[in-house]
């Protein structure tokens, strides 16, 4: 069990703490939701959050300030309040949590499962005002995941085009800041297409039949089917 990680969870549940205690962190700084952010790219770890930035940011024309990888849902909730465009980024919890498991071994299976939980009950009521992204979409489809958002928030960012060449790319770019922020250790790479190696699927099998795995499938087919009926609405008028 880890006390960190459960003490980083109690604070990413409220917003004026959140702010609060990252705000004094100099390298945390920059990735906070402010006045000056362009857009919000937020999700529970190991869903894609590195691929999605990177290929956002490769896409785009001119830099774009994009408050990300702190894996809080006080990040979605500050985003929504300056009404910033927001792509809610979520991943399956049996892969998500099994993934975040091998990557933090301190952290145990009820430690996470619970933090999946609270991440996404937290912000459920905001789903109308975010764009739902899952796993899949980010690593296949990107495109229309941005092309959802510059629909519903009336912006214009540029697409980007998921293809064998582009990814490999993206994929380069993730294990460079692996092999700086974590001297290689595979553990912690954000690399969104793992190949399935046999400790991954060990800690994804003994998942199963967990009462707090199968709350957090019921969530993850609840927001899934919400974002469905509200994703062809616009939020703002032309």
């Amino acid at each position: 069990m880890s006390v960190r990680f459960s003490l980083i969870g109690f604070v990413a549940e409220h917003p004026w703490l959140f702010q609060s205690c990252y705000k004094m962190r100099r390298k945390y700084y920059p990735l906070l939701v402010k006045e000056d952010i362009d857009i919000v790219i937020e999700g529970f770890p190991r869903s894609a959050n590195t691929f999605a930035v990177i290929a956002f940011e490769s896409a785009q024309q001119s830099p774009q300030k994009i408050a990300h990888h702190l894996h809080s849902e006080s990040q979605v909730v500050l985003g929504v309040r300056l009404e910033k465009p927001v792509i809610l980024l979520i991943r399956h919890p049996k892969d998500a949590v099994a993934s975040l498991l091998l990557r933090a071994p301190a952290v145990s299976p009820s430690q996470a499962l619970k933090r999946y939980e609270r991440f996404y009950s937290n912000i459920e009521a905001l789903l109308p005002s975010v764009v739902l992204a899952t796993f899949e979409e980010v690593t296949s489809d990107f495109s229309r995941v941005i092309s959802r958002v510059n629909d519903r928030f009336g912006v214009s960012f540029s697409c980007y085009r998921n293809s064998e060449q582009q990814d490999d790319v993206i994929f380069k770019s993730i294990s460079e800041l692996n092999r700086k922020q974590f001297r290689g250790d595979k553990r912690m790479v954000a690399r969104p297409l793992l190949e399935k190696n046999d400790p991954l699927k060990v800690i994804g099998d003994s998942l199963t039949g967990r009462r707090d795995l199968d709350r957090c499938i019921k969530l993850y087919q609840r927001l899934i089917r919400a974002d469905k009926q509200t994703s062809a609405r616009p939020l703002r008028p032309d």
